[in-house]
């Protein structure tokens, strides 16, 4: 707890937000003291009138009662104070705070290439807010060609919204090739990095488009399955990256696209990689985020990688992929934030709850 307070003083702008709710938390907490005190103080002589004439036997019998009654009536408050204790830092724990899927959208981008002086940040903000969303996650494109003090200017520009809705700052870094490089330079973007909540990572296949050729596109659909494999791992086992975005896919649409693949299907997937996968995943103590594009054309089959990853109890998130100005200003709102329907409904469907969601 020191250590969020400690951040919190460094930068406060960052912890408005969570101070707020954990003074809202501690006045809540000692309401709820105050009103048993006052409400015990008051019974103490009915009690004593009650059990005066009572057998020891009786006495006993009646107070194990009331401590079980009480137990029941507090489950959700010790559970709660259990958590705040034990986990350490509420910036890195918030399982106490209950919050919906359909409360989270952790897959949203402002423009597909922001521009330094136009990024409409705002305006997707009070979208998700008109929405009712409570937690959303930015994570406009790192790619190759992408000016990375674009997300120096995001922090910038999130430091003066003021918002109910709890806004973290990602990016969606491309990841290069099947050893999980991507365009970041530790040493030249650090001060970058630093102002990110976290890094999310893009398993696309775009290193095999003829315009970039980064890779020889391999001969055969299980070449091809073999290297969306190792990508994968390689991405869970990197260090810098937190959030693995729609990897639940495989690859399977670009096979189809590529000529490899003669079906959409997860038949095309050996059933030990998408165990190896989730294996690391859980390791690597990774979060994967379950894509509403995807969830909503899924492969055939795909429903048996989905129960895998939740009977794991893999951390999870949900995401509408949604690309604010292409898809709202200029689409007609063809996409929009929380179109998470299909993505919930998945992982409802193959035993998932609100247990796996993650919240930083």
């Amino acid at each position: 707890m020191h250590e969020f307070y400690e951040k919190a003083r460094k930068e406060p702008k960052k912890y408005e937000k969570l101070l707020i709710e954990r003074l809202k938390s501690l006045e809540s907490d000692f309401k709820f003291l105050s009103l048993w005190l006052v409400v015990f103080i008051n019974t103490i002589p009915i009690i004593y009138t009650m059990i005066r004439h009572l057998s020891f036997i009786e006495i006993f019998s009646l107070t194990i009662i009331i401590v079980i009654a009480t137990l029941i009536i507090l489950y959700e408050d010790i559970c709660m104070m259990y958590d705040k204790r034990n986990k350490g830092d509420p910036m890195n724990n918030r399982r106490f705070i209950k919050v919906k899927f359909d409360e989270v959208d952790f897959h949203l981008h402002t423009m597909e290439n922001p521009l330094y002086e136009n990024i409409p940040l705002y305006d997707l903000i009070k979208e998700c807010e008109r929405r009712g969303l409570k937690y959303i996650c930015i994570v406009d494109h790192w790619k190759e060609n992408t000016d990375p003090y674009i997300f120096l200017k995001e922090r910038e520009l999130l430091e003066q919204i003021d918002s109910s809705v709890r806004v973290y700052l990602s990016a969606e870094v491309e990841i290069l090739d099947e050893q999980a490089n991507s365009p970041i330079n530790l040493e030249d973007h650090k001060d970058i990095i630093k102002k990110l909540d976290f890094l999310s990572a893009a398993p696309h296949l775009g290193e095999f488009l003829p315009n970039i050729r980064r890779r020889e596109l391999p001969k055969s659909k299980d070449k091809f399955i073999e290297y969306v494999h190792e990508k994968l791992l390689n991405i869970a086992k990197n260090s810098l990256f937190k959030m693995i975005l729609h990897p639940t896919g495989y690859g399977l649409s670009e096979c189809v696209r590529f000529g490899l693949c003669k079906e959409y299907s997860m038949d095309n997937v050996p059933e030990e990689f998408m165990d190896e996968f989730v294996r690391n995943v859980v390791h690597y103590d990774k979060v994967i985020q379950i894509n509403e594009p995807t969830a909503s054309n899924p492969p055939k089959g795909y429903e048996i990688f989905i129960k895998k990853i939740v009977e794991r109890k893999v951390k999870l998130t949900v995401g509408s992929d949604t690309h604010y100005l292409e898809d709202c200003i200029y689409g007609g709102y063809r996409k929009w934030p929380g179109k998470t329907r299909n993505a919930i409904e998945v992982i409802r469907r193959c035993g998932g709850d609100e247990s796996l969601l993650w919240i930083p």
